[in-house]
């Protein structure tokens, strides 16, 4: 793919980002089945992106990038609104620092399965892994979790 294409690309993606965390208010009172679902949905998305593995697949690949955003500004939001604000900076501070051993985690294991196998089956299994995690919440047992509407 020529370097002009792939620019366009990272700026679509940028924007669809943006556009998405200015509209994602609408969805701060979505039930948390339904965030499960499109985290669920957004793995699905990589795995088509994989499968598809052409440069058409961009399209999933923006479309990925617009969910995992969404998800992540309303969590963040909703974070906020169940924190009382003398705990706020410490415990996003801590989600923060979470988030990116996550996605150390998530690069120390792409790297090696693009090496033995390709990077198609290293975006599908990201993917599929997003969809597992999605799923599993989706499935697992309300008990014990707490009440958030």
């Amino acid at each position: 793919m020529a370097r002009p294409i792939i620019a366009l690309f990272v700026g679509a993606q940028n924007a669809i980002e943006a556009l998405v965390s200015l509209a994602a208010y609408r969805l701060s009172n979505l039930r948390p089945r339904g965030y499960y679902a499109l985290f669920a949905f957004g793995g699905g998305a990589l795995v088509a992106a994989a499968a598809v593995f052409r440069p058409s697949a961009m399209i999933l690949l923006a479309l990925y990038s617009g969910l995992m955003k969404l998800v992540a500004v309303v969590f963040e939001g909703r974070l906020q609104h169940a924190i009382g604000s003398g705990q706020r900076a410490t415990i996003s501070s801590v989600k923060g620092f979470m988030a990116q051993i996550g996605i150390t985690a998530l690069y120390v294991g792409f790297g090696p399965v693009a090496q033995a196998a390709s990077y198609r089956i290293a975006f599908m299994a990201c993917g599929c892994t997003g969809v597992a995690v999605g799923l599993g919440y989706l499935a697992a047992p309300r008990l014990g979790r707490p009440s958030v509407q």
